[in-house]
């Protein structure tokens, strides 16, 4: 992944400040690889796709290819045209919460769509935490859906029905969805319902590195950083190659001020990357 490995010529710092970004976007696409020939409720968005209704929305780059694919009717003609003017505006919108709002003001969105792992959304999904206008009415491992109208938030009883959709799936890929769940409830700054998830993913496959790692990333959230440490060793205990653990190791280090440490670490990952995403 020549993208990554571009980051060691960085300084220490910005090694850092990337890989939090990086490792948990490519960790997604890690787990979806073993189901995304298999099941499509577990490796696509179409459970976040299904009932979606928007007259105008907003949705992120990885978000595009599966609008096209599941669901057309949602999507303007600029935005079925890569090369368009509006379509290179949403994928950098996502980096540059000013000039969202310059596209909200041109085209009054009532809903935004997130596919995938939030680190790849996280600038403008914290300006719209800290601006309240929007609020969280869908999620699941795959995508998150913010709304602006005054309608009913989100709450942890609404994942009943994913929860049901995924009821007779494998204890492990149930695991693992509920995780990429919690991950996103943690982004949205609902720690509480994504610790409840865990705890039940937790349940579900107590050795799973996924969770553990997802526990680890609760923890560090709250500045725990000795509980932190101890979900990453479990985590690497169950896979040490599980390389989203080790990024999460990374951050450990990096916040409890070991700095000389989290750079080996980073560079390791680094190393370890393949050259494509799965």
């Amino acid at each position: 992944m020549p993208i990554f490995r571009n980051l060691v010529r960085s300084t220490r710092g910005q090694i850092l400040l990337a890989l939090g970004i990086a490792f948990a976007g490519w960790g997604i696409w890690l787990a979806l690889a073993t189901w995304r020939k298999s099941d499509p409720d577990l490796s696509t968005p179409r459970l976040a796709l299904e009932k979606l209704q928007a007259k105008t929305l907003y949705f992120n780059g990885p978000a595009r290819p599966w609008l096209l694919g599941l669901r057309p009717d949602l999507l303007t003609d600029d935005d079925r045209d890569i090369h368009s003017q509006r379509t290179r505006a949403f994928a950098q919108a996502v980096q540059n919460p000013k000039l969202f709002r310059q596209l909200d003001r041109q085209f009054r969105f009532d809903a935004v769509l997130f596919v995938g792992d939030p680190s790849q959304y996280k600038p403008l999904l914290d300006h719209l935490a800290e601006t309240k206008d929007w609020s969280l009415r869908y999620v699941d491992h795959t995508s998150l859906v913010l709304r602006r109208d005054p309608g009913k938030a989100w709450e942890l009883a609404d994942f009943s029905e994913v929860r049901e959709r995924l009821a007779k799936k494998p204890a492990r890929a149930r695991a693992t969805a509920w995780a990429q769940t919690a991950t996103k409830l943690l982004a949205v700054r609902q720690p509480e319902a994504g610790k409840s998830l865990l705890d039940e993913a937790a349940q579900l496959a107590p050795r799973h590195p996924e969770v553990a790692n997802g526990l680890a990333i609760y923890y560090l959230g709250r500045g725990e950083w000795r509980q932190a440490d101890a979900q990453v060793q479990r985590a690497l205990a169950a896979d040490k190659n599980f390389l989203p653990a080790l990024a999460t190791k990374t951050q450990l280090l990096y916040g409890t001020k070991r700095f000389s440490q989290a750079y080996d670490v980073s560079k390791e990952v680094i190393a370890r990357l393949p050259d494509d995403p799965p």
